[in-house]
């Protein structure tokens, strides 16, 4: 399960956030790609939490959500080639995040 979801994305983000995974440019964002960058991301967290915390987590706490959208979505930016310095900060503030929460 994810800790995150494409309706989150949009939440947070709006409905063009999802543009980056428009993987064949036809106006409509892949789903299943999102779907999967969204549980990668939730993977790529997994390896921090785990060292604090017993997984499955029971909840997932909202900043928790907002840490794997912005992983998610720097990923699906950077397969289709078009991540910005933004993607990229977010991603590293994220990951700056996970580490301080996994070394207390």
């Amino acid at each position: 399960m994810s800790y995150a979801t494409a309706a989150d994305i949009t939440e947070l983000y709006g409905q063009n956030a999802l543009v980056v995974a428009d993987h064949d440019r036809d106006g409509d964002p892949d789903m299943a790609a999102v779907d999967r960058a969204l549980l990668m991301a939730t993977g790529e967290m997994e390896t921090y939490l785990a060292r604090r915390y017993t997984l499955p987590l029971p909840m997932v706490p909202s900043h928790l959500v907002q840490l794997c959208v912005d992983i998610a979505l720097y990923r699906l930016a950077l397969s289709a080639d078009v991540a910005s310095d933004e993607h990229r900060r977010r991603y590293e503030d994220a990951l700056a995040v996970l580490s301080k929460i996994a070394d207390g």
